[in-house]
């Protein structure tokens, strides 16, 4: 079996820090100052994804992902480079260097047989392998054939009749099939129990006996339901309450009582009329009936009924969006009065044809802040940011499997969104400008996987942080051959205030 690594030795300021190994299964190696890094720099020069290590077709590739500072290798800056042979790449004060190690164990020698005689069961044992790199290894029943789906194509081997190996090349795998003998061996419960001593068990086992302890206590002292059963009591030995809370027929009477009075207080209220107070008693039902009486008698509800008549001939409706305000269904109208205000100095009129007008309506202050009344500031719209953000053509640079204009036409419909973050700050820094170089690169599934900002004269880490974040949300569309896209792609930041 031939194993492919990458060693990979940590100096910062020409002193060890550490060494690392990664396996060409592991997928990518991510070197920055994120928290998330597999190998974390930390340092002003260096970005927080800065770049990458990755095992594509056959060897070890280095690549820069568009940090500020760059990736040097011999004093050059490098953006995609092949690891072949031992190398030392500089990243800001970090030396970080790469070793290839391929290493190579066979691990199905000529002389490896095994025998079908003894204790055990007998199994169909496979092995799958891909450039000496071990795919898969299985064991089924003896009888068993084994499947392969390779491509969309389905490959069916039946299982060997005896211990030899039999090997079929299928494309670019190589399938081993044999048959072996293997004993299962079973725990013994003893054996078991004594795996308790563990010490990395001893603590939660701790824990568990006593939650265990503490829920046995709770249900020991939880109350238990009362065992004596109610019973009902006779007539006699039941006091006055418990006969105002069972007896059904006395509360019905009750009831019945209760209906009967009130028809007859209702009945006699209109031909009550107010008597003077005596003795602080009188014939009406109280003092709320004799402030209903009063009302009625003085004609006072006749009264307002006059006022508010009055009211609403003086006064004037508006009409607004062709609807008339005194419609029924159209809402609430708005009424203004003959005159407004304490005094009318001057009357304008509401419309060409209306009799009423208004006057004496003001403000206090003046608008748009420029006065003051009674030692208070008028109203100011304040600074509002009209920004106006550009896109430099001739600085543009796109590396991979999309045409430029298709970018460039995607970009422009979310320029919105890059004009959002820069008004955002414009209203309160009103002479912000700048250009700001963003770098992204674009995935096979055409979004964004990787983004940061190049050079800015902008200096604004506000903005710079939201088109970031803006950014990494665009879906452009899939690049030819499913390969990635490195853009860089300028914007230029001016207020038309």
């Amino acid at each position: 079996m031939k194993r492919i690594e990458l060693q990979i030795e940590h100096s910062f300021k020409n002193r060890f820090v550490g060494r690392h190994r990664i396996s060409a299964t592991d997928g990518m190696a991510v070197l920055g100052s994120s928290r998330e890094a597999t190998i974390r720099l930390l340092g002003e020069q260096v970005g927080s994804v800065h770049a990458a290590v990755e095992w594509v077709d056959q060897s070890w590739v280095l690549s820069d992902l568009g940090s500020e500072h760059g990736t040097w290798i011999q004093k050059k800056p490098v953006v995609h480079q092949p690891i072949t042979e031992a190398t030392i790449v500089q990243i800001g004060q970090h030396q970080i260097k790469l070793t290839p190690v391929v290493q190579v164990q066979e691990l199905f020698n000529k002389e490896d047989t095994v025998s079908l005689d003894g204790k055990g069961q007998i199994f169909h044992q496979v092995v799958v392998r891909r450039n000496q790199l071990l795919v898969e290894n299985s064991l089924l029943p003896k009888t068993d054939a084994f499947t392969l789906i390779r491509k969309g194509e389905k490959v069916t081997l039946p299982a060997p009749q005896n211990e030899d190996w039999h090997v079929t090349n299928h494309s670019d795998l190589e399938i081993r099939q044999r048959l072996v003998r293997i004993e299962v061996v079973k725990q013994d419960p003893k054996e078991a129990f004594l795996t308790l001593n563990d010490p990395a068990l001893r603590a939660p086992l701790v824990l568990a006996g006593m939650f265990l302890v503490i829920m046995a206590g709770l249900l020991f002292f939880m109350p238990t339901e009362p065992k004596d059963t109610m019973v009902a009591l006779k007539p006699e030995e039941q006091n006055r309450y418990t006969r105002m809370i069972y007896d059904a027929a006395k509360i019905k009477k009750q009831k019945l009582e209760s209906q009967k009075l009130t028809k007859q207080i209702a009945a006699k209220m209109p031909e009550q009329k107010m008597a003077p107070v005596s003795g602080g008693n009188t014939k009406s039902g109280g003092a709320a009936a004799r402030v209903v009486n009063n009302i009625k008698s003085s004609g006072l509800s006749a009264l307002i009924g006059k006022i508010s008549a009055r009211a609403a001939k003086n006064t004037a409706y508006i009409q607004s969006a062709g609807v008339a305000p005194d419609v029924s269904g159209s809402g609430v109208a708005l009424g203004v009065g003959r005159t407004i205000g304490s005094a009318a100095p001057k009357e304008v009129g509401l419309g060409a044809g209306s009799g009423h007008k208004l006057g004496g309506v003001g403000t206090s202050g003046k608008g748009g802040g420029s006065g003051e009344y009674k030692g208070f500031g008028g109203l100011s719209a304040g600074n509002i940011g009209n920004a106006s953000v550009g896109v430099l053509e001739e600085e543009t640079e796109v590396d991979g499997g999309l045409d430029k204009d298709v970018i460039a036409r995607y970009i422009k419909s979310q320029l919105g969104q890059i004009r959002y973050c820069y008004e955002r700050q414009l209203s309160a820094n009103p002479d912000l400008y700048g250009k700001v170089m963003v770098k992204f690169t674009i995935g096979s599934a055409g979004s964004v996987v990787t983004q940061t900002i190049g050079t800015s004269s902008l200096s604004n880490a506000m903005v710079e942080g939201c088109i970031l974040r803006r950014v990494a949300g665009w879906q452009f569309p899939s690049p030819k051959g499913g390969t990635q896209v490195i853009v860089s792609y300028p914007f230029l930041f001016k207020s038309t205030r």
